[in-house]
């Protein structure tokens, strides 16, 4: 095993306080995290973590190799940085990450025009459907949600959509529309990916007016190309970010309801290595990000506004 790999998932494990947090920040298996946790404590031959089923915190000797682990990562940052500052320039190739409706709709047309712009420069686009470890597959630049709570990490924010409910037509016309979130709890509902056969929980609302609602799942999945597709063919009612759901609700295939409930807006963010500050391509790239893609997204959400309030159908008997 790589000992600077074991570093890496020390430190984010330490970092994030969990296994799961750090396998999501190093878009791992939890288990592989785990084991290169494993591996590191039996190789060094000492207790670096001490973890309970509530939380987790680092031996006396975990606090001196974190600190020392986070000196050695930051030098072999910086003597790459320095290796390749010679050779870098604007020509090139770009590996952008992004999820994978938004590279559909929005990333993917703004890179078609960037390097219209900059024919020097290719890009690589990946779109996925979980976090992408940036330094495991040499990504320059990720479009995600929130901040990436990591020092080799440059974050900052892109753009922010409301979460908000929709249902098709055709789900509405068999049911009814709900008109109070009391309503909405006798209704079936898609969702994302609740754990085992938990009911699941959405944040409704926002500020003072936030709460968690239990309501009854009839499908989850966590593939948002699936969730998109029962929720058109009348499965339930689904939450997502507007942006996700804006090319639906502009056609009519789906619409909003119970509008005052959309939740508080999150967050999506660009994120690029520390060094690549020093890379004038991915300069040039983020610098466009920056200067288009807020735009880009909210001219793409707004093309639905006279679509945002409909008109309720007639009310029919709730989902059983």
């Amino acid at each position: 095993m790589n000992d600077f790999a074991e570093m890496r998932a020390f430190v984010a494990v330490a970092r994030a306080g969990s296994l799961t947090a750090a396998a999501r920040t190093l878009g791992m298996a939890t288990s592989m995290v785990s084991e290169r946790l494993r591996q590191l404590e039996a190789r060094l031959g000492v207790k670096l973590l001490v973890r309970s089923t509530r939380r987790q915190s680092l031996t006396p000797a975990g606090e001196a190799y974190l600190r020392r682990s986070e000196e050695i990562l930051q030098l072999l940052e910086q003597a790459a940085l320095e290796a390749h500052a010679d050779r870098d320039d604007q020509a090139g190739t770009l590996r952008v990450a992004c999820p994978v409706p938004l590279g559909r709709h929005i990333v993917g047309p703004l890179s078609a025009r960037f390097m219209a712009r900059h024919p020097e420069v290719r890009i690589d686009l990946q779109m996925s459907r979980a976090a992408v470890d940036l330094i495991g597959d040499s990504i320059d630049v990720a479009i995600r949600g929130g901040i990436a709570p990591h020092p080799s990490f440059i974050s900052r924010p892109l753009f922010s959509s409301q979460r908000i409910l929709v249902a098709s037509p055709v789900y509405l016309q068999r049911h009814g529309t709900p008109m109070s979130l009391d309503a909405l709890a006798t209704h079936h509902c898609i969702d994302n990916g609740s754990r085992n056969n938990e009911a699941p929980l959405w944040t409704i609302g926002s500020g003072a007016q936030r709460q968690r609602v239990a309501l009854n799942a009839v499908a989850r999945s966590n593939d948002p190309d699936t969730l998109l597709d029962w929720a058109v063919a009348g499965l339930g009612v689904m939450q997502r970010s507007r942006w996700e759901v804006a090319a639906l609700l502009r056609t009519g295939r789906l619409v909003e309801v119970l509008p005052e409930t959309a939740g508080e807006p999150r967050m999506f963010s660009e994120t690029h290595l520390v060094k690549s500050m020093y890379s004038r391509r991915i300069a040039l790239f983020v610098d466009f990000l920056h200067a288009e893609l807020p735009a880009s997204v909210q001219a793409y959400e707004q093309a639905d506004a006279a679509r945002l309030m409909p008109q309720p159908l007639p009310a029919r008997e709730p989902a059983a």
